[in-house]
């Protein structure tokens, strides 16, 4: 296994057993570890560790992310990156449930 990996793991273990310290408020969707932030090289590694009981989280959480990166990337602190996202519709079958 990488280092790359090993890190990633380390993180991943280490956020979860620290979810039962402390208090469970605020309730988190999630968590970022940015691994390599290189503003000279534009090179970012981030992770986004995902908590999907909220079915918005995996569109609206790692596009916080997407934009602070655009906005340290470009030297524009003004920069919108907006998303959007849109159901698939209910097929006829599953509107009974």
């Amino acid at each position: 296994m990488n280092g790359e990996r090993l890190l990633l793991r380390a993180f991943d273990q280490d956020v979860f057993t620290s979810r039962l310290e402390g208090d469970l408020e605020p309730y988190r969707y999630g968590s970022y570890f940015v691994y390599e932030a290189n503003n000279r090289t534009k090179q970012f590694k981030v992770a986004s560790f995902l908590n999907i009981t909220s079915q918005d989280v995996t569109a609206l959480y790692p596009q916080f992310m997407y934009e602070s990166i655009l906005k340290e990337a470009t030297g524009n602190p003004n920069l919108k990156f907006k998303v959007t996202t849109a159901p698939f519709p209910v097929r006829d079958y599953l509107k009974q449930f």
